[in-house]
């Protein structure tokens, strides 16, 4: 696969069972990895114990379906988002907890706020069925960089976070839905980024690579152009991403 670039800007690494031998097979491939935690307390631990390695880098997390319940970890977020440069996984879901969907979206103002305090963050953001919402909260002078994780809104919610510079990261799973390709096909390639949301997202506690290869080459058909511009494309968008 020497065509692929790879990177996973979606990965719940702490979520599988053998986490210290995939954060082996990450480094051994240098493969640039975001790993998402789903609340801070998380993330401290992981953050300090993982920090000596080159290719993963952990999010400081507080998932939309964890924060009402542990709402009380704000103040160490708060702590950490200091220091912390990569966010995530944060959000909003309206599927799910409807019930508690205002405290959510309270929640999550708070974040954005010390995320721009803060400045200059990378954030992944869990959207699912929110979009507008985000888009409320989020606003249009947002000094950090946003990722799109796994989005499913509809056409409108995404030009509208095309128009905002957001970037989309796409995992497998997109791929084989219509809705899925169809919000593919409208991204632009320059704002595409590649997520495993792993084991979530592929029901398997096996983690490798073959992955990247599967989109980048889905990328390459629908786009019309050959697998290595779009594994180019894929590496400036890291690259600006991290600027």
């Amino acid at each position: 696969m020497s065509e692929i670039f790879f990177h996973d800007t979606h990965l719940h690494i702490d979520l599988f069972k053998e986490m210290n031998s995939i954060i082996r097979k990450i480094e051994n491939q240098k493969s640039y990895t975001i790993a998402m935690t789903n609340l801070p307390e998380l993330y401290k631990k992981y953050s300090k114990k993982y920090m000596d390695f080159k290719y993963i880098r952990f999010a400081l997390g507080f998932h939309p379906e964890l924060i009402t319940k542990y709402s009380y970890q704000m103040n160490l977020f708060d702590e950490e988002i200091k220091n912390a440069r990569y966010v995530g996984e944060i959000g909003l879901d309206k599927r799910k907890n409807i019930n508690d969907y205002e405290k959510q979206k309270e929640l999550f103002e708070h974040i954005i706020n010390e995320c721009e305090k803060a400045g200059e963050k990378i954030i992944s953001i869990h959207s699912r069925n929110s979009v507008t919402d985000i888009l409320k909260i989020i606003k249009k002078d947002f000094n950090c960089r946003v990722i799109m994780h796994w989005f499913s809104g509809n056409m409108d919610e995404l030009n509208l976070c095309i128009k905002r510079d957001f970037y989309f990261s796409i995992n497998p799973k997109m791929l084989k839905t219509k809705s899925g390709r169809q919000i593919i096909e409208k991204i632009p390639i320059n704002r595409m980024l590649i997520e495993s949301d792993a084991p979530l997202a592929t029901e398997s506690n096996i983690y490798d690579f073959l992955f990247m290869k599967e989109i980048t080459e889905f990328i390459a058909k629908i786009k019309g152009i050959d697998c290595i511009n779009v594994s180019n494309a894929f590496r400036n968008n890291f690259k600006d991403l991290l600027s």
